[in-house]
């Protein structure tokens, strides 16, 4: 679950019988570090938040591989390549299509998968450790 930055301050007043006039204040910071609430103790509201935004991260993750350009790209050069080679027109220049169209884009595609890939993992594993919970009060959601 996102978190805000947590940031206490307190002041205290020093001086001479605290008077108005004169006295010093002094800031103390305590900078606390954002860490994550466990799942296992997180109320079901809170786990229920956290499945939608699981989702959320998942659904931004794939449409970001399946919406980029080499991935267009690929859409329309693939079914074109596989089209002219299947009617055996080209010779030289469907080795080029086949580089521009088709390799390039497909090694462009491979890389921005393999960036996302890990996102996917760990979103979906938990979910599934947020379904485990629900699970085990009782609640079947999916």
């Amino acid at each position: 679950m996102k978190q805000q930055p947590n940031y206490q301050v307190t002041q205290q007043i020093e001086g001479h019988y605290h008077q108005i006039a004169g006295r010093d204040i002094v800031n103390h910071w305590t900078i606390e570090p954002n860490q994550p609430k466990l799942l296992s103790l997180c109320t079901i509201e809170e786990l229920r938040a956290q499945r939608d935004f699981s989702k959320e991260i998942i659904k931004d993750a794939e449409a970001k591989i399946w919406g980029s350009l080499p991935s267009k790209i690929l859409m329309i050069t693939l079914p074109m390549f596989f089209l002219c080679r299947y009617l055996g027109n080209g010779g030289q220049w469907l080795f080029l299509a086949f580089i521009l169209g088709v390799v390039f884009p497909g090694f462009a595609q491979l890389k921005l998968i393999n960036r996302e890939r890990p996102v996917i993992e760990v979103e979906r594993q938990r979910l599934n450790n947020i379904y485990y919970i629900l699970r085990s009060y009782k609640i079947d959601e999916r």
